[in-house]
């Protein structure tokens, strides 16, 4: 048995087994490596947008830094995703979960500027009701205590006039 037939025999050996799932040390090197690919690409690809793209959009710098944020969790995100699938973790049911919140979230915001019931949530008419209540209750308390006080206006001492 030659040195490479060894070292294979080593790599292909289970390690771990989860389930169905058969974890071996080659499996775990190339998830490693599918990660690590996939955090250069990411830091490339930013690298060249900050270079190349966004100095050219004249796109301020917080937005920049706003875009590669995102842009780098969502490739980081995709990356896990196959590294997780290389080891033999089904992740299919969890990316149909997150597509569904996905899309709803994303009609969220168009519904509500649609609907004017749905303002409702937004604060500032919540404000203006509120508004309109603590005026309603302090005319209530003001005719309260103008059928206390009488017809004149003032305090009713309860004591008949001389």
């Amino acid at each position: 048995m030659s040195a490479w037939e060894q070292i294979r025999t080593v790599l292909d050996s289970t390690f771990v087994t989860m389930g169905s799932v058969k974890v071996t040390p080659m499996v775990l090197i190339t998830t490693v490596l599918i990660l690590a690919v996939t955090a250069i690409f990411s830091k490339i690809l930013i690298r060249f947008l900050k270079r190349n793209v966004y100095t050219q959009a004249h796109i301020s710098e917080g937005v920049q830094e706003s875009i590669s944020r995102v842009l780098h969790y969502t490739i980081m995100t995709c990356g896990g995703f196959v590294a997780l699938n290389n080891i033999g973790l089904d992740l299919t049911g969890i990316a149909a979960i997150g597509a569904v919140l996905g899309v709803g979230i994303g009609f969220a915001p168009s519904v509500r500027q649609r609907s004017p019931q749905a303002g409702l949530h937004t604060g500032r008419i919540t404000h203006h009701m509120g508004d309109k209540r603590r005026a309603t209750r302090a005319k209530q308390k003001g005719r309260k205590r103008r059928a206390h006080r009488g017809q004149g206006g003032q305090k009713d001492t309860g004591s008949m006039p001389t």
